[in-house]
């Protein structure tokens, strides 16, 4: 297995990731911001959290689209390091934001996977260069 195979993987990983999830996002973090307003007793802090949940989520997206192609390169280890960071510090804030909602298998595995994915791909970079 070469030094740059793990990078590889996950980078093609996160292009699935992230077209996967791309539709979903717009509803899910709007239900968890307007929950997130019940518990405060306010629509406007329901809004606000609602919105704080959606963009770090499209960013996550965003920035799993330009890692994946950049980890697919490999040549640039700056971009896939800021990527890796951005992706991991959004996907937890993701996480925080889905934590009130219904735990299913499914959400479990896809919470898991949201963290777990840009642990990989740090790793992948720290070893293909």
């Amino acid at each position: 297995m070469g030094r740059k195979t793990l990078l590889k993987v996950v980078s093609v990983l996160f292009l699935i990731w992230a077209a996967a999830n791309l539709l979903p996002i717009l509803g899910v973090n709007a239900c968890a911001g307007i929950a997130g307003g019940v518990l405060f007793d306010s629509v406007v802090a329901g809004v606000a959290l609602g919105s704080v949940f959606q963009i770090s989520a499209i960013v996550c997206v965003v920035f799993l689209f330009i890692a994946g192609l950049a980890g697919l390169r490999a040549r640039n280890r700056t971009l896939c390091n800021i990527c890796s960071i951005i992706i991991l510090i959004s996907a937890i804030i993701t996480f925080l934001g889905n934590v009130g909602n219904d735990w299913s298998l499914h959400s479990i595995i896809a919470a898991l996977l949201s963290v777990a994915l840009p642990l990989l791909y740090f790793i992948g970079v720290r070893k293909a260069f």
